[in-house]
């Protein structure tokens, strides 16, 4: 994806109707960084895109209305991709009121809502979106972080699976459905999946801040195997807790920071 980024603005052009390339940009759960190149090249197509998007559509020198709505959501993506909430909203709401079954761009204009934390409006945004495609990751994921947000961890645990099992490689989902598990308790599970995230994806944009969520599952985990060699000394509970303790600790613990 970088490097159609970076060939875009020397091309001069990108194809409209295939902007759910962009959608790579719109991660539900972070957005990554972006060397000058990158913001250079997305601020030269962005330019490309408003003069497009000036002439409208139909009539002298306008686009049809499929490529005018393309461009809008092309330029919509842009915006989110540059942090311009506001804009990408208002480029995805004009995309709505032309097609308003438009499940991709409903899904992204639901990210827009999440980032300016008006968690209702995207809820509302991610469930239409689902009702027109169910498979449809950016929405599946960003519900399930609207759910943890709302402290409904079993319904975001739900949301963060059918996304690993549709796409397992996916490292945001992974490190989302490793918070929820520590959130409900399962230590032995979220420290898998911060693993798993950090496995997948070496160079995470939040790399420091998975290790110490996974420091902080580690130390409740070594917890719970010390309680149960107090208290179950002689069970199957203990010799499964105390002996997956030590593969972390020992395996693990060093690997990814103390």
């Amino acid at each position: 994806m970088r490097r159609k980024l970076t060939n875009a603005a020397a091309d001069g052009d990108m194809l409209c109707g295939s902007f759910r390339e962009l959608l790579v940009l719109q991660s539900v759960y972070m957005s990554q960084p972006k060397t000058t190149d990158e913001i250079e090249a997305l601020l030269k197509r962005k330019e490309q895109l408003d003069e497009r998007l000036r002439w409208g559509w139909g009539g002298r020198g306008g686009s049809t209305e499929q490529e005018y709505v393309d461009a809008l959501a092309e330029r919509g993506c842009i915006n989110r991709s540059l942090d311009n909430d506001k804009a990408a909203w208002a480029d995805f709401n004009s995309v709505l009121r032309l097609r308003p079954g438009y499940a991709e761009v409903r899904a992204l204009r639901g990210e827009a809502y999440l980032s300016l934390k008006n968690y209702e409006a995207a809820l509302a945004d991610f469930n239409h979106a689902l009702r027109l495609n169910p498979n449809l990751i950016i929405a599946l994921g960003g519900r399930g972080v609207i759910f943890f947000y709302y402290s409904e961890y079993q319904d975001a645990l739900a949301d963060f699976n059918l996304v690993l099992k549709l796409k397992p490689g996916d490292a945001e989902a992974r490190a989302w459905r490793g918070e929820t598990y520590l959130s409900l308790k399962n230590y032995e599970a979220a420290l898998a999946d911060f693993d798993r995230a950090l496995q997948l994806k070496p160079d995470f944009h939040l790399t420091d801040f998975i290790n110490k969520r996974r420091q902080d599952a580690l130390v409740h985990f070594e917890r719970e195997a010390q309680e149960a060699g107090r208290h179950l000394s002689d069970s199957e509970l203990y010799s499964r807790m105390v002996g997956r303790w030590q593969w972390y600790h020992w395996t693990l613990k060093g690997p990814c920071g103390n």
